[in-house]
């Protein structure tokens, strides 16, 4: 006949259940700590990775232009394929920025026309204005999504001219320079920031 093995098995005691769930606890803690860390960090950097993406894009905008027209019949108005441009409140040789620029298009010929796209700092974002035959049309460049948490801090124009009586066209210069932020989840840490500056040849 088999002897039983019950009596040597040894059963838990309240203690050791408790300190087992104790432990399981702290364990999930932290594991729910970390993934929730892990998301927001992950999520703080695609948010700084947009605005990255977002300010370049609007550097570039300004530079090569925004596209005007309709029925299969586009353009495209900025500073680098302007003809002429103004900066408000400023004028050659003016060592003050200026928050907007007005570039003026050129014909065939090379004269200014009232084909223009203004870009300009606005309430926290850039925004834009093009008049194209009797087109008008005002939108923000950048940033494309409100709700983003991304904020315009700087936009400024400024030429770059030896001379106050120089006219401001054709291989003439403008410093553009863009500054953007974002703020984090935690807020004790600092925003972050981005500034895109870049020199451009009107008309060309």
């Amino acid at each position: 006949m088999m002897k039983s093995n019950l009596g040597n098995v040894k059963g838990f005691t309240l203690i050791e259940v408790i300190s087992v769930v104790i432990v399981l606890g702290i364990l999930a803690f932290f594991a729910f700590w970390a993934i929730g860390h892990f998301i927001a960090k992950f999520d703080e950097i695609e948010k700084y990775s947009s605005l990255q993406e977002q300010a370049y894009i609007a550097v570039n905008q300004m530079k090569r232009g925004v596209v005007v027209g309709q029925n299969g019949n586009y353009e495209f108005y900025g500073i680098a394929g302007s003809a002429e441009v103004q900066l408000g409140y400023t004028s050659p040789g003016n060592p003050i920025p200026s928050n907007e620029i007005t570039c003026f298009m050129g014909s065939d010929t090379g004269v200014p026309t009232n084909d223009r796209v203004k870009f300009y700092f606005d309430d926290n974002v850039v925004k834009y204005q093009y008049y194209y035959g009797t087109q008008v049309k005002t939108g923000v460049l950048f940033p494309k999504v409100a709700d983003e948490g991304i904020e315009v801090t700087k936009l400024e124009f400024k030429y770059l001219h030896k001379n106050s009586n120089e006219t401001i066209n054709s291989k003439a210069f403008v410093y553009l320079t863009l500054e953007a932020k974002i703020e984090t989840e935690n807020k004790k840490t600092p925003p972050r920031t981005v500034t895109y500056k870049t020199g451009i040849s009107i008309g060309g």
